[in-house]
């Protein structure tokens, strides 16, 4: 898939603006925020949060940051932005972890942390309900040899989410998914929009029907309906999602 053009993303744009209830969910990094070696300084882009709020501000429209993060480094990173409801831990935030779960966890931590001890740039953050291995800022032979050594980690009950310069352990089957799934029935929500970048986000891809619209930022396979660039052309299209959505839900005089 290409990316598209403008005629295109307005064309999408127009097919869900004026419905009765519209739901917009964003990933965050690669999204929302461009990357860092620092996952804690990354550069977000204001006018993409500026336009989700907006966006919310109109009737019948709900706005949501839907992200790999947990809740609370969410909030960190994204400023906590008003109006806008967020998600973290893939959608995971009120599921309470079993013994079983929480023991698998801390194994791969502690498998993953020996992983890196000796890998100047790499390392392991703990999350609620996943474990990250970061490697970014690490040479290309030894990435290769860490991704080696993470596929190697095998402990029951928690499986591998690969990602951009990370590879991520869960312990838990929520997905972006099954929580946009839950989000529509929630807001009874007539469309959905959901931006992405990365594998994770290829669940909330193909979760959405035909009446909604997946807009894939960056390269790669993706099960979305139109493919933008970069960060810059989120804020452009969540501005011009705003523009036709405000002019749809205008009362008449």
């Amino acid at each position: 898939m290409d990316f598209a053009s403008a005629a295109d993303v307005t064309s999408a744009l127009v097919r869900v603006a004026d419905v009765p209830r519209l739901l917009v969910i964003s990933d965050f990094d690669g999204t929302l925020a461009d990357f860092s070696v620092d996952p804690y300084n990354v550069p977000v882009n204001q006018k993409s949060i500026a336009m989700l709020q907006e966006l919310g501000t109109l009737p019948n429209t709900f706005v949501a940051i839907l992200s790999g993060r947990h809740r609370e480094g969410l909030a960190q990173v994204s400023g906590a932005p008003e109006g806008i409801v967020l998600a973290g831990s893939h959608g995971a935030d009120a599921h309470v972890l079993s013994d079983s779960e929480a023991t698998a966890l801390e194994e791969v931590a502690v498998q993953l942390e020996k992983l890196v001890e000796s890998v100047s740039g790499a390392f392991v953050e703990r999350k609620p309900f996943n474990c990250v291995l970061h490697y970014r800022d690490v040479s290309e032979d030894l990435q290769q040899q860490l991704i080696a050594g993470a596929n190697d980690i095998a402990v029951p009950g928690a499986h591998q989410i690969p990602g951009k310069f990370v590879i991520e352990f869960s312990v838990v089957d929520i997905t972006k998914g099954t929580w946009i799934t839950e989000a529509r029935e929630r807001y009874e929500a007539d469309a959905v929009v959901f931006f992405g970048d990365d594998v994770t986000d290829e669940h909330g891809f193909r979760a959405l029907g035909p009446a909604d619209l997946g807009i894939r930022v960056s390269e790669g396979p993706t099960a979305a309906h139109i493919r933008i660039p970069d960060t810059a052309a989120v804020a452009a299209t969540l501005e011009e999602l705003y523009q036709l959505r405000a002019d749809a839900t205008v009362e008449p005089a």
